[in-house]
């Protein structure tokens, strides 16, 4: 028996004491979770307990004695809760009445009684997982196959543990809902809040004007977003910079990468962090790829002493956050390889990050538990259940979540025939890439609040630049196709020229004159002041 007892609760909600129901009230969220929690032995003081929530959420009040909880479960027009009623109950029930008269004066105050109940629960409940963990691990592997085979073996008990390890991060969320017109006050309050001055908390700023113009990102507005391009086109050179941009304004975040260790994204974050207005009088650095060839005496580049120096300089600054506030926590995806890894991880962390949003690249390539046959199924449950992490995250706080998606060979066929003159352009709607680019899974269509394309050509590659083009926004202006300078050194995106896809989008390549009798504006003058 553990100190804190589930018996002392339900016996204190059963003598009567009105008084009791609003803390019942403000806490039946979490009691109603620990309820359903599997634990290593049946304890019928829950079922109790659960008979207790249903009476009161139906008569507005507590039960005012055991007989009158007694006849609403043996009367209830519910089959569930009627059949449910058993001798165990009874005796459960009658068994109250011996309860210690000093365990029942140990805790006087209802609200901390309640909360030991729940950690006392939850305690319970890891210690069947790990009972269960056990059980699996000891179980196989066996030769059953098949999407329902039962689970046994490492890897299965390993998915297992992760997949329980979730619950406090998939708990009932604070998120209002009910009747439309009890819920008017809550309209009315958020439409002024449209109205007020913005909340710089929540809104996270990509720091491009073209987009900060037109929608709001943050983990109560937009917030799952996906990045479509062909390899090469630019997707993680954009994904890194808008990361860096968010980590400027102070916002934490957790980075997995499939394709880069965390050495090599701090790297990249390092040299992004170059182009910081702080070491505006400095020289560019030489960039991250003439760092690596350096060593080789045949490449001809050299990275002075100064470079060194300032980098140091750059590495102090990161390391006592001096002029990047925002914490990033960067995960090998070897590690947190699965969706139940990722999300255990946010859970333990959670604490310490403060996470704002989340970067996985790729989410396609997460591993998945079960048979290869079924890897497609599985990987469009977690795009959903991505999605749902976006709004349920931090009891609705919720979070911004970012990963790159790979097109189709044939979008990106279509989408050098129109930056070579060879297709009919559209107006205002996808450029080089649309929708149906995005490559075998047609979710992330469906799910993700912002979805925008990368692409650039050989001649622009080689000119550090790259086309950005919105394909789905859920609120919110469309934000214009632009014209996007990778900076030398640093490797930060800056915007170069907005809406450049009018009249004919081959213009802006043509001759690099981009748009005739447009004014050529760099990314640096382009900035809106009022967006920094």
């Amino acid at each position: 028996m553990s100190d804190v007892k589930i018996d002392v609760l339900v016996y204190r909600l059963l003598q009567g004491d009105q008084t009791l129901l609003e803390v019942l009230r403000k806490n039946e969220k979490p009691l109603k979770k620990i309820i359903d929690l599997p634990k290593p032995e049946d304890d019928e003081h829950y079922k109790i307990l659960d008979l207790i929530i249903q009476y009161a959420e139906k008569f507005k009040q507590l039960p005012p004695n055991k007989n009158a909880l007694r006849d609403f479960a043996k009367t209830s027009e519910e089959h569930d809760l009627r059949m449910g009623w058993s001798e165990t109950l009874v005796q459960t029930l009658k068994g109250l009445n011996d309860i210690d008269e000093t365990r029942l004066k140990s805790i006087t105050d209802i609200n901390i009684l309640v909360d030991s109940v729940i950690k006392e629960a939850e305690k319970d409940y890891y210690r069947f997982l790990g009972k269960h963990f056990i059980g699996i691990v000891n179980a196989g592997p066996t030769k059953q196959e098949g999407k329902f085979k039962d689970p046994s073996g490492t890897k299965d008990a390993k998915a297992m543990i992760l997949k329980g390890l979730m619950d406090n991060v998939y708990a009932v969320t604070e998120i209002e809902s009910g009747w439309m017109h009890e819920h008017i006050d809550s309209v009315a309050g958020s439409l002024d809040d449209k109205l007020a001055i913005e909340n710089t908390e929540t809104r996270m700023k990509v720091l491009m004007p073209h987009i900060d113009k037109a929608i709001i990102i943050g983990p109560q507005n937009l917030r799952y977003i996906g990045i479509a391009g062909m390899s090469g086109d630019g997707k993680t050179t954009i994904l890194n910079t808008i990361v860096y941009n968010w980590l400027k304004q102070g916002f934490n975040g957790l980075y997995v990468s499939f394709e880069h260790s965390p050495l090599e994204v701090w790297e990249f974050m390092a040299f992004l962090h170059s182009s910081h207005e702080d070491y505006a009088d400095m020289p560019p650095l030489p960039s991250l790829a003439d760092w690596d060839l350096a060593k080789d005496p045949e490449s001809g580049i050299n990275v002075a002493q100064e470079d060194v120096q300032h980098m140091a300089t750059i590495l102090r600054d990161i390391k006592e956050r001096r002029n990047v506030t925002g914490k990033l926590d960067v995960q090998d995806g070897a590690v947190l390889s699965t969706f139940e890894a990722i999300v255990a991880h946010l859970e333990t962390n959670e604490e310490e990050g403060n996470y704002h949003f989340i970067v996985v690249d790729y989410l396609a390539r997460m591993n998945v538990p079960g048979d290869a046959r079924y890897r497609d199924v599985e990987i469009k449950n977690i795009i959903h259940k991505s999605q749902f992490l976006t709004r349920s995250y931090n009891n609705g706080r919720g979070v911004v979540f970012v990963t790159p998606m790979q097109v189709n060979r044939e979008a990106n066929k279509a989408a050098k025939k129109v930056a070579s003159n060879e297709a009919k352009d559209g107006q205002g709607e996808s450029t080089f890439y649309d929708l149906n680019a995005i490559a075998n899974f047609s979710e992330y269509q469906h799910d993700m609040d912002y979805i925008f394309s990368v692409y650039s050509d050989e001649k622009m590659k080689a000119d550090n630049r790259l086309i950005m083009e919105t394909l789905k926004i859920r609120k919110g202006k469309r934000p214009p196709l632009a014209l996007l300078e990778i900076q030398p050194g640093s490797g930060r995106v800056v915007e170069k020229l907005e809406g450049a896809a009018t009249p004919k989008v081959e213009r802006l390549l043509m001759d690099e004159g981009y748009i005739e009798n447009r004014q050529q504006v760099s990314g640096e003058d382009f900035v809106d002041p009022e967006l920094m």
